[in-house]
């Protein structure tokens, strides 16, 4: 039996690879017929036109492809540093195909493929199914999930009846996509959106039954959220200082006693919160979820010691030496230096949490030279 594993080589495996993640992740259901469920993920692989063999890695035994991996690309931002960083999405083997650890070397050609492509870091959204798997490969789950709910009870303010919402048209894009920037921009693990990523998303949204509605405040479009199942998964103002927080707290809670919102802690609306009664929950699980692994690890070092660097300098720091989560630095008062420990090893959660300057609150060491911060990924940028 020939095994191939790698790119798509021609057009034809390119689609069997997406019937194959069809069947696998998008069960027949009454509401859809598989013609529907196909033309959506047609829909999602070719992401403004994005779709190239090159993209795609298949298992293929003889002239069947067994098992596919889609790679879709983003710009990631950790503060100032920028990622360019690989997607990792519809990672599947074929049923009777499964126990042959063919998951294995797909995983491996996806990553090798990704590096090839020039991406620095990967990210993918894992299934619980696939808890502890992909540790194996250098990736773990560093996202804190961070969630605020809102006691209604606390919020005293009368909602004034000029906040409204309605639906967002293709004229407010622009808008939007600003202000996207500028409340996350800030905020740790911040993925970059495009016009054209913005219109594609707004598609995306129809077809999943997530709402985008843009607020208004005396008719005038003031911000935007984005709501499933009356959870609010994102939150966007224009910056000005003028607009009513608190009647569109109570707007977007309706009659609900709560109001849950997924909200980075840099969010520039939590501030607008403490004068609330508020819940603040975190979750942790570097073995499953929102993962992260390093692929370039020298060009990740060195934006490492640029940060440092930058940190050194802002503090007036005096040459020092640290060692934290498996790495050994040093500032001698001009240029930082950065070590592995025990450089024979594969980078661990901590290890790779740290360069990425991402916090794990279970086991988070202090430093003087690279504190990190909570990581959150915008549910609207899975893929």
């Amino acid at each position: 039996m020939t095994i191939y594993i790698g790119p798509a080589r021609n057009k034809e495996e390119m689609i069997a690879a997406r019937d194959l993640a069809v069947k696998t992740f998008s069960p027949l259901t009454p509401n859809k017929t598989r013609d529907q469920i196909t033309e959506f993920k047609d829909f999602l692989w070719n992401e403004n036109g994005s779709l190239k063999l090159e993209n795609i890695i298949v298992v293929a035994s003889e002239d069947r492809v067994v098992g596919t991996v889609r790679l879709v690309f983003r710009n990631l931002y950790f503060g100032i540093d920028s990622y360019y960083c690989a997607g990792v999405s519809s990672v599947c083997i074929a049923e009777e195909y499964r126990g042959k650890k063919l998951s294995l070397s797909l995983m491996e050609a996806t990553l090798e493929q990704a590096k090839l492509l020039g991406c620095e870091v990967v990210l993918l959204f894992a299934r619980r199914a696939l808890d502890h798997y992909y540790p194996k490969f250098g990736i773990w789950g560093l996202s804190s999930y961070n969630n605020i709910r809102v006691s209604m009870s606390s919020v005293t303010t009368a909602k004034r009846q000029t906040v409204t919402l309605k639906d967002v048209e293709s004229s407010n894009l622009h808008a939007i996509q600003q202000w996207h920037a500028l409340s996350y921009g800030n905020c740790f693990g911040y993925i970059e959106r495009s016009y054209d990523y913005w219109q594609f998303l707004i598609e995306k949204f129809k077809c999943q039954s997530i709402a985008i509605k843009a607020i208004c405040d005396d008719g005038n479009i003031i911000g935007y959220a984005v709501i499933s199942d009356e959870l609010i998964m994102e939150l966007a103002f224009e910056p000005k200082e003028n607009y009513d927080v608190m009647s569109i707290i109570g707007l977007l809670a309706g009659q609900k006693g709560f109001l849950d919102m997924q909200l980075p802690e840099k969010h520039p609306i939590v501030g607008e919160l403490t004068s609330l009664d508020i819940t603040v929950s975190h979750r942790e699980c570097e073995y499953g979820g929102h993962m992260l692994g390093i692929l370039n690890e020298k060009k990740v070092y060195r934006k490492f010691e640029d940060k440092l660097k930058r940190n050194a300098i802002k503090l007036g720091l005096k040459p020092l030496k640290e060692r934290v989560d498996g790495l050994c630095w040093e500032w001698d008062g001009h240029d930082v230096t950065v070590q592995l420990t025990e450089p024979q090893k594969k980078l661990g959660v901590e290890t790779t949490a740290r360069l990425l300057g991402a916090r794990l609150v279970s086991r988070y060491q202090n430093s003087y030279l690279a504190p990190c911060e909570s990581v959150n990924f915008s549910s609207p940028d899975h893929f």
